[in-house]
């Protein structure tokens, strides 16, 4: 889970919601130094909630958080899904794939993604152009089967 307190109001939503009325009055400068704490009190208190349901309560009551997703929760993200963050390009192997889109929405500067290259595509010019292997030993390499 994770979860931003950004200011004294949403602090004390938090400790309304986790039941702990004793911490509310804690200003920013105290929270930190007891962060650790803290952090043990909301472990504890999230370990025994649905994730997402959680989730959904805290950001009701004006505190930003959300649920930490696999692989499967993020595919049918609900929003990640609205903003398109799934896209499938071509790959010069597998015909089509899927991948992660942009972090970013720009208005003049829209994202591009690109096609995932196939494992060992650029292995050359990486041997010759980024390590600076001459040509005869970046072929020896290959010819030995290192990369198959």
């Amino acid at each position: 889970m994770s979860i931003a307190v950004t200011g004294d109001e949403p602090w004390q939503a938090l400790c309304a919601l986790l039941e702990r009325p004793d911490l509310s009055s804690l200003d920013a400068a105290a929270r930190r130094a007891r962060r650790r704490e803290l952090e043990g009190v909301l472990s504890a208190w999230t370990a025994l909630r649905p994730a997402e349901e959680t989730a959904e309560r805290l950001v009701a009551r004006g505190i930003a958080a959300h649920h930490v997703q696999n692989t499967v929760e993020a595919w049918h993200d609900a929003q990640l899904r609205h903003r398109d963050h799934f896209r499938k390009v071509p790959h010069s192997m597998m015909g089509e794939t899927w991948v992660e889109g942009s972090r970013y929405r720009l208005s003049r500067t829209p994202p591009v993604v690109g096609s995932p290259p196939a494992l060992g595509e650029h292995n050359w010019s990486v041997l010759t152009e980024i390590l600076g292997y001459d040509e005869d030993r970046a072929a020896a390499l290959a010819a030995s089967g290192i990369f198959d």
